[in-house]
C-alpha cells in the first residue's frame, strides 16, 4: 500500500516537471518571437542606412545564397541603390519568415543535427534553417549554439559526408549547406576563435576541397583565405592542407590548382587566385614566400597566368595584378640581397657567375666544382635530362629551405628524406612521348612506302596499257583476216583455211608480263586456245574457231605459257620444309599451286600453326616404322649423309681438306642458321626461293671461296664423304652455272625495293625545297634587307654597292657585333628591324619547311645510288642472255623470275632517273638564281647555308624577346627602388608584419562580419597594400658574401611542405651560440656581437624573435 502511494506521488511530480518545462519553453519561444521582431526591424533599419559598398557586399552574399547563375549577377548590381535595398529587404523578410515558421532553439538544432546525421533530405532542411538562424540572430544566440557543441556537430556532419570526388547530388548539397553554416558561424570574432581552437576543424573543412565541386570549393576558399590574414591562421591553414595532402596522397595545393586550370568560370578563377595570394603574402621572409610561390608555379600557375592575362574579368584582373606585384617585389628583395646588382636571376650565366664569386678561393669551391662535375654526368638524353634536373631541383629546395632556418648537422649520416614520388610519376610522360615518336616514325615510313607503291603502280599501269594496245591491234588484224575467209566460204567451194600471213607461228611479240599487283589488267588478257582445224568427210574442211596466237615469248625467249613453267600468281606462304620421318605415308592426290586461286579453300589454311611437339611425338609412336641401316662397329664417326646433303655427326667433325679453317667455320655457321640439306639449298637458289633472306645471301657471297679453291675441291670430289661439311656444301652449290653472278643479282633484286623507297622521297624533298626557296617572297625580302644593310655598312670599301652576296654570308651574320653592346649582333638588329617595319617577314621559316630535310641529302650520294641501280639492271640483263644460251635445270626459275623483275625494275628505274634529272635541273636553276658557281658550291652546301640561317634567325628572335623582358624588369626594379627610397625618406615608421590581423585588436567577441571584411580587403587588394612598402635590408657587398672562417652547424628538418623560416640561433661546432647570418653581423665586430648575445640571454625560452 505504501509502495503504490509513493509511486503515484512520483508520477505526479514527474508530470508537474514536464508541464513546467513546456511552460518554460513556451515562454522562451515567446521571448524569442518578440526579440526576433525587434531584430528584423533593426536589420531593416540598418539596410536603409547602408552605403553603396555595404549594399553591394550584402547583395553579393544574397546572390550566393540564392545560387543564381553567373551570367545574371552583373545586371543586378547595375540597378539603382533604392531598388537594391528593396531587394535586400525582401530577401531578409523571406529568410526571417522561414526561420520563424520552423523556429528551433539552439539545443534543438544540435539534437536535430545528431538525429538526422544519416538522412540527407532531413539534414539539408535542418542546415537551411540553421544558416538562417546563424545569420539573423544576435551573437548571444551563436554563443549559446557553440556552448551546446553546435560547431562540433557541424564538423561531424562535414567529416561524415565528405569523401574524395563526391558524385551524388544530395551529398554535394549537404556539404554545401554545411560549409555555408560554418562560414556564417565563423563570421564573427567569437565563432572564428572557436573554430581555430578546434584541432580538426580546419583539417575537416579543407578536406572537402574538390576541383570537380566548384561551388563547395569556392565557399571553402572564401573561409580559408581570410583566415590566412589572422595571426597564426596562416600556419594553421598550411598545416591543415598538408595533412589532407598526406591523407589523400596528393599535393597540398592540387585541388586549388586543378580547379584554377580546368574551370572556365571567372568567379572560380578569381576565388582560387585570391586564395593563392593570401597564402603567399603573409610570411615575412622573402625566401619562404618564394618557396610557396614556386610550389604553385610547379603546378602550372605561370602558364595559366600567361594564358588568361588578356581575357581576365575585372575581379580576376585585380588578383592577377596583386600576384605579379608581389612576385616582382620579392624578386627585387632577392636582388637587393645579392650585392644590389641589377643582375638577371633568370639568366643562367649571371647566376653562375654569382655562385663562382661566392665560392672562389674558399673551402666551398671544391664541393661546388664536384657538384658541377656530377651534373655533367647526367645522361645525355633529350627526355631524361629534364627529369634528372627536376629531381635535383626538388632535392635542393627541400634541403636549403628548411623549417627553423638552421643548418643541418653535417656529421649526421642519415640520408635526407626527399619526396620524389610526384617526379617519378611524371616520368610516365617520357614513355608516352617515346611511344608517340615511334608511332610517328612508323607512319612516316608507311607514307613513304605508299608513295613509292603508288609510283610503281602508275608505271606498271602504263606498261600494261601499252601491252593491251598492242594486243588489241593484233586482234583487230586477226578479225579482218578471218572475216575475209568467212566471205569466201559463204560463196561455196572447198577452201582450206591458211594461216594468217606474217602474224603466224613465226611472230614474236614483245608483251611484258602484267604486274602482279594489277589483277584486273591480267584478267583482260585472254588465254587463246590452241590453233586447230576440223577436217570433215569429203574434199573440204571447215575452219576451226579463230585460232590464238602461238605461245608468246618475251624479249629473252622465255616462254610465257602459264601453268607449265611458272608458279601460281596468288600469294601463298612458303610451306615449311620438315625433316623426313620414318612413318607410314598418306597416299593422297596433291593439289598443286597452279590449280588454285585466291578464293580456294586450301589457300586459306595455315596448318603449320597447329603443330605441337606432343602431336608429332604421338605420330612417331603410332605410325613410326623401324628398319634403320646398321652401323659398322669400325665407324669412328656416326654420320648420316648423302649426295643431297650431309649433317655433322655427334662424335667428330671432319677436318677441312681444301678450304681454309676460318672459311669452313663461317660457312658452317651459315648452314646452321638455315638447317636445310645441301641439295635443298641448291634447289632453293635455283627456284629463287623467297625464304632465302638478304642477309643470308650476302654472307654466302662473302664466304664463297675463290676459283682456285673450287677447282681444288672438284679434283677431290670422289672423296665427297670424307670432306668437311662446308666443303661438301660448296661442291653441291657450285654446280649452279655462274653462281656468284646469280647470287649478286638475287641480292640486287631484294635490295631494289628499299632503294627506290629511300630514293624517291629524297628526290621529291629536294625538288620541293628548291621550289620553296625560289618562290618564297618573305625570304627574298629578307635577303633584300640584308643587302641594303650590308651596302650601308660597307660604304667606302671594296664591297660597297654590291648587287648581291654569296649565301654563305648568311651563316656569318652573328659574327659582327655592336660596338657599344657586344651582346647585339647584325642578326639581332635585323630581327629588331623586321619587328618594327615588316613583322610579317618574321614568319618566313614557315615557307621553307623542306630546307632542313634537304640539307641532309647528298647530291653525290643520290647520283651514286642511281648509278648503282642502273649497273644492277644491266647486270641482270647480261645474266639473262647467258642464261638463255646455257643448260636448263628443271628446277631453275631464274630466267622467269628475273625477266618479270627486269620488266618492272626498268620502268621504275626510268621514272627515278627522270625524277633525278628534274631535280638536277631545279638545283642548277636555283644555283643560277643566286649566282652561285656549281663547281664551287654543292647542292647540300646551299641548303645548309639557308638552314643554318633559319636556325640562327629563330635563336636571335628568342634572344631579342629575352632582352626586352630583361630591360622591362630592370626598368620596373629601378622605378620601384626610387619609389621606396622616396617613401622611406618621408616616413620613419617601420611597417609591421604585412596583412596580419590580430584578433585581440578587433574588439570584443560580438564583432561580426569579420570574414566578410577580411575577404573584401583581399578582393579589393587593400590587404596587400603594405606589402609593397616593405623596408629593404642593406644590400650585401660581394666581399661580404664570403663566409667567415667560423664554421657553424645546425639541425635540419626535411619536411619541405611544413617549411617555415625560424630565426633561432645558429650554433658553433662546440655548442656556443652564433648570430643569425645577415648583412649586419658579418663584420665580426666583437662589441656588436656581445650586445646581441646579451639581448638573447634576456629572451624567454623558445622565443621566435627575429634580429634581421
Amino acid at each position: 500500500m505504501s509502495t503504490s502511494i509513493s509511486d503515484s506521488k512520483h508520477q505526479k511530480s514527474t508530470r508537474k516537471a514536464l508541464l513546467s518545462k513546456k511552460r518554460q519553453s513556451k515562454i522562451i519561444v515567446a521571448k524569442n518571437v518578440v526579440t526576433e521582431d525587434e531584430g528584423l526591424r533593426r536589420k531593416l533599419r540598418e539596410i536603409d542606412e547602408m552605403t553603396n559598398d555595404e549594399v553591394n557586399r550584402m547583395l553579393f552574399s544574397m546572390l550566393n545564397d540564392m545560387e543564381l547563375p553567373e551570367h545574371s549577377k552583373p545586371s543586378i548590381f547595375t540597378r539603382p541603390l533604392n531598388e537594391r535595398k528593396d531587394l535586400l529587404k525582401i530577401w531578409l523578410q523571406k529568410r526571417w519568415d522561414s526561420s520563424s515558421q520552423g523556429q528551433s532553439t539552439e539545443e534543438e538544432f544540435v539534437d536535430q543535427l545528431e538525429q538526422n546525421m544519416t538522412s540527407p533530405d532531413q539534414l539539408i532542411h535542418v542546415l537551411e534553417r540553421l544558416k538562417v538562424s546563424l545569420s539573423t540572430y544576435y551573437i548571444s544566440w551563436v554563443q549559446k549554439f557553440a556552448d551546446k557543441g553546435g560547431h562540433r556537430k557541424l564538423n561531424k556532419v562535414l567529416s561524415k559526408w565528405s569523401s574524395p570526388h563526391v558524385k551524388d547530388e544530395k551529398t554535394k548539397k549537404v556539404l554545401l549547406y554545411c560549409v555555408r553554416c560554418i562560414k556564417t558561424f565563423m563570421n564573427n570574432k567569437f565563432g572564428l576563435n572557436q573554430m581555430l581552437e578546434e584541432e580538426e576543424a580546419l583539417i575537416t573543412l579543407l578536406g572537402v576541397l574538390d576541383a570537380e565541386n566548384e561551388n563547395i570549393l569556392v565557399d571553402v576558399l572564401k573561409i580559408a583565405a581570410p583566415i590566412c590574414l589572422v595571426a597564426n591562421g596562416h600556419d594553421k591553414v598550411l598545416e591543415a592542407l598538408t595533412e589532407q595532402g598526406n591523407r589523400q596522397c596528393r599535393g597540398r595545393f592540387d585541388p586549388v590548382l586543378r580547379a584554377l586550370l580546368d574551370t572556365s568560370l571567372p568567379s572560380t578563377q578569381s576565388a582560387c587566385l585570391l586564395f593563392i595570394n593570401s597564402v603567399i603574402s603573409p610570411p615575412d621572409e622573402f625566401t619562404y614566400r618564394i618557396h610557396l610561390r614556386n610550389e604553385f608555379i610547379r603546378g602550372g600557375l605561370d602558364e595559366f597566368i600567361q594564358k588568361i592575362s588578356q581575357t581576365a574579368s575585372d575581379d580576376l584582373a585585380v588578383q592577377l595584378k596583386i600576384y605579379n606585384d608581389l612576385k616582382e617585389a620579392d624578386f627585387d628583395e632577392f636582388q637587393s640581397k645579392w650585392h644590389g646588382v641589377q643582375s638577371d636571376m633568370l639568366d643562367v650565366t649571371e647566376v653562375f657567375n654569382i655562385l663562382v664569386g661566392v665560392t672562389e678561393n674558399t673551402e666551398a669551391e671544391k664541393p661546388f666544382l664536384s657538384i658541377l662535375q656530377h651534373l655533367l654526368l647526367v645522361r645525355d638524353d633529350y627526355f631524361i635530362r629534364p627529369l634528372y634536373f627536376k629531381l635535383i631541383e626538388q632535392c635542393i629546395t627541400q634541403i636549403v629551405l628548411q623549417k627553423g632556418g638552421v643548418d643541418p648537422d653535417f656529421h649526421y649520416t642519415k640520408k635526407f628524406d626527399i619526396d620524389v614520388d610526384p617526379l617519378l610519376d611524371n616520368m610516365v610522360v617520357k614513355a608516352q612521348v617515346e611511344e608517340a615518336r615511334e608511332r610517328a616514325f612508323n607512319y612516316e615510313k608507311q607514307l613513304k612506302e605508299e608513295q613509292v607503291a603508288r609510283h610503281d603502280l602508275e608505271s606498271k599501269l602504263c606498261i600494261a596499257e601499252q601491252s593491251l594496245a598492242r594486243m588489241k591491234e593484233d586482234k583487230e588484224y586477226e578479225k579482218g583476216f578471218y572475216q575475209q575467209q568467212i566471205v569466201q566460204l559463204q560463196k561455196g567451194g572447198s577452201v582450206l583455211v591458211p594461216q594468217p600471213p606474217s602474224r603466224s607461228n613465226e611472230i614474236r611479240i614483245d608483251i611484258p608480263e602484267p604486274p602482279p599487283n594489277l589483277p584486273e589488267v591480267e584478267a583482260l588478257l585472254p588465254r587463246p586456245p590452241k590453233q586447230t582445224s576440223i577436217l570433215l568427210h569429203g574434199n573440204f574442211s571447215i575452219p576451226a574457231p579463230p585460232p590464238n596466237l602461238p605461245e608468246v615469248d618475251d624479249k629473252l625467249g622465255i616462254s610465257s605459257n602459264r601453268g607449265k613453267s611458272r608458279r601460281s600468281q596468288i600469294d601463298l606462304p612458303k610451306k615449311k620444309i620438315r625433316e623426313k620421318l620414318s612413318t607410314k605415308r598418306l597416299n593422297w592426290v596433291k593439289v598443286k599451286e597452279n590449280e588454285m586461286n585466291e578464293t580456294a579453300f586450301w589457300a586459306k589454311l595455315r596448318e603449320d600453326k597447329l603443330e605441337n611437339p606432343d602431336i608429332i611425338a604421338d605420330l612417331k609412336k603410332l605410325f613410326g616404322q623401324e628398319g634403320r641401316r646398321p652401323v659398322d662397329k669400325g665407324d669412328v664417326t656416326t654420320t648420316t649423309h648423302s649426295m643431297t646433303g650431309s649433317f655433322v655427326g655427334s662424335r667428330r667433325v671432319q677436318e677441312p681438306q681444301v678450304l681454309e679453317p676460318k672459311t669452313c667455320q663461317n660457312l658452317s655457321i651459315l648452314l646452321m642458321s638455315l638447317k636445310h640439306p645441301h641439295e635443298l639449298i641448291k634447289k632453293m637458289i635455283l627456284s629463287m626461293d623467297e625464304s632465302l633472306s638478304l642477309q643470308w645471301l650476302e654472307q654466302l657471297v662473302k664466304y664463297l671461296p675463290s676459283k682456285k679453291f673450287i677447282d681444288s675441291l672438284n679434283r677431290v670430289k670422289d672423296k665427297f664423304n670424307e670432306l668437311n661439311q662446308a666443303e661438301q656444301f660448296i661442291l653441291v652449290i657450285t654446280k649452279i652455272d655462274r653462281l656468284e653472278t646469280r647470287l649478286e643479282t638475287m641480292i640486287f633484286r631484294k635490295k631494289f625495293k628499299d632503294e627506290i623507297v629511300d630514293l624517291v622521297p629524297d628526290l621529291r624533298l629536294v625538288k620541293k625545297a628548291c621550289n620553296e626557296v625560289k618562290n618564297s617572297p618573305k625570304f627574298a625580302k629578307i635577303l633584300e634587307y640584308i643587302l641594303m644593310m650590308g651596302n650601308v655598312m660597307n660604304a667606302g670599301t671594296n664591297n660597297a654597292g654590291s648587287y648581291g652576296f654569296s649565301l654563305e654570308f648568311l651563316t656569318r651574320l652573328e659574327d659582327t657585333k655592336g660596338v657599344s653592346d657586344h651582346s647585339t649582333t647584325v642578326l639581332n638588329f635585323l630581327v629588331s628591324t623586321l619587328e618594327k617595319h615588316d613583322p610579317e617577314l618574321l614568319k618566313f621559316p614557315r615557307e621553307l619547311e623542306s630546307v632542313n630535310g634537304s640539307s641532309r641529302v647528298s647530291y653525290q650520294d643520290l647520283k651514286q645510288r642511281i648509278r648503282a641501280i642502273q649497273i644492277g639492271i644491266e647486270a641482270i640483263r647480261a645474266e639473262l642472255k647467258n642464261y638463255k644460251h646455257g643448260a636448263k635445270d628443271p628446277n631453275d626459275l631464274y630466267g622467269e623470275v628475273m625477266t618479270q623483275f627486269l620488266t618492272s625494275a626498268e620502268g621504275e628505274s626510268q621514272n627515278v632517273r627522270k625524277l633525278h634529272k628534274e631535280m638536277e635541273e631545279d638545283v642548277a636553276h636555283l644555283l643560277d638564281w643566286y649566282a652561285m658557281d656549281s663547281q664551287k658550291n654543292s647542292m647540300e652546301e646551299m641548303f645548309r647555308y639557308i638552314r643554318d640561317f633559319v636556325r640562327s634567325f629563330e635563336k636571335a628572335k628568342k634572344q631579342n624577346e629575352e632582352m626586352k623582358e630583361k630591360k622591362k624588369r630592370e626598368e620596373k626594379a629601378k622605378k620601384r627602388l626610387e619609389e621606396m627610397k622616396k617613401k622611406q625618406t618621408n616616413t620613419k615608421q617601420r611597417v609591421s608584419r604585412t596583412g596580419v590581423v590580430n584578433l585581440d585588436d578587433m574588439g570584443d567577441d560580438k564583432s561580426d562580419n569579420v570574414l566578410d571584411n577580411l575577404l573584401d580587403s583581399l578582393r579589393t587588394g587593400k590587404a596587400f597594400d603594405t606589402r609593397f612598402v616593405r623596408p629593404r635590408k642593406k644590400p650585401l657587398q660581394m666581399d661580404q658574401l664570403r663566409p667567415t672562417h667560423t664554421p657553424y652547424t645546425t639541425a635540419i628538418n626535411h619536411h619541405d611542405r611544413n617549411y617555415k623560416p625560424d630565426h633561432s640561433l645558429r650554433t658553433l661546432s662546440n655548442g656556443s651560440p652564433l648570430l643569425p647570418l645577415n648583412n649586419n653581423h658579418l663584420d665580426n665586430q666583437p662589441t656588436q656581437a656581445q650586445l646581441m648575445l646579451d639581448r638573447i640571454k634576456t629572451l624567454p625560452p623558445n622565443s621566435e624573435s627575429t634580429f634581421l
